[in-house]
């Protein structure tokens, strides 16, 4: 396990002072098993977690702050509330939120994530049907004028 003090020079997002970043990894030093029970020697999908009595300290999102690309800037205003709470190494990661809390991280290998709904929106005299669409012919000019 590694803590470190987070730097405080202005490119931090607004953390507080204070704050530590902790980095925790599992090492395998099982020993090796003869080839025919190799497989009980290796460890598969292990979970590690990291609880606190407070609250993990959230982290902003600040890879494309200073972007000209236009779809970055416009996912920073669509997730400008999302933050991370801990961050994984060939391994996903989950933060449990109780009343607006993280007090505990972990590790896990199935992750799962609801997507909100999303409907389209009510364009009159557009055809936005994929097989229409597909087809040769179709009228991409009214969709590409529709969409400006």
């Amino acid at each position: 396990m590694s803590v470190r003090p987070v730097a405080s020079d202005g490119a931090d997002g607004g953390l507080p002072q204070g704050v530590r970043c902790v980095s925790v990894f599992l090492v395998n030093r099982r020993t090796p098993s003869p080839d025919e029970t190799r497989d009980q020697a290796f460890v598969f999908q292990t979970q590690l977690g990291v609880g606190c009595d407070e609250s993990f300290v959230p982290r902003p999102n600040l890879r494309s702050l200073e972007s000209d690309d236009w779809d970055e800037r416009i996912a920073d205003v669509q997730y400008r509330d999302t933050c991370e709470f801990a961050v994984g190494h060939s391994v996903a990661t989950e933060a449990v939120l109780v009343d607006g809390h993280c007090r505990l991280v972990r590790s896990c290998w199935m992750p799962q994530s609801e997507v909100e709904r999303v409907a389209p929106a009510d364009l009159k005299n557009i055809e936005l049907s994929m097989g229409c669409i597909g087809k040769k012919g179709a009228p991409y000019a009214a969709l590409a004028a529709a969409s400006r």
